[in-house]
């Protein structure tokens, strides 16, 4: 790959011999997802789930070096809820962890997304 043919983040990560890091949090339940169910003919089908479930939420960072030679995923999970407070420690821990980083693109950030 050549240098002409990097994207702006890219050739700033090539410059600084860096790494760029994508990074995301999602939550899990474990909520049954319930899309097809059965019961005998003319029964209202009953589906039946405690109703206390536990939420956790995962945050995970994949960091790229600026060569394309090295990658890295590192995640962690947290009982209930990321916070911005939860996810500026995530990545202070990320990026004490690991080497110089040319920049962190979220979902709509840096580099788009969804």
């Amino acid at each position: 790959m050549g240098f002409q043919a990097l994207g702006g983040d890219k050739k700033k990560a090539q410059k600084l011999r860096s790494w760029i890091v994508f990074e995301d949090e999602s939550g899990v339940s474990q909520r049954p997802s319930i899309r097809r169910t059965w019961a005998p003919k003319g029964q209202t089908p009953v589906l039946i789930h405690a109703f206390n479930w536990k939420k956790m939420s995962v945050a995970a960072a994949l960091g790229y070096r600026w060569d394309g030679k090295r990658s890295r995923l590192f995640f962690q999970t947290k009982a209930d809820s990321y916070n911005e407070e939860s996810l500026i420690a995530f990545l202070v821990i990320y990026v004490q962890d690991n080497e110089k980083m040319a920049a962190v693109s979220e979902e709509g950030g840096m580099g788009g997304g969804d």
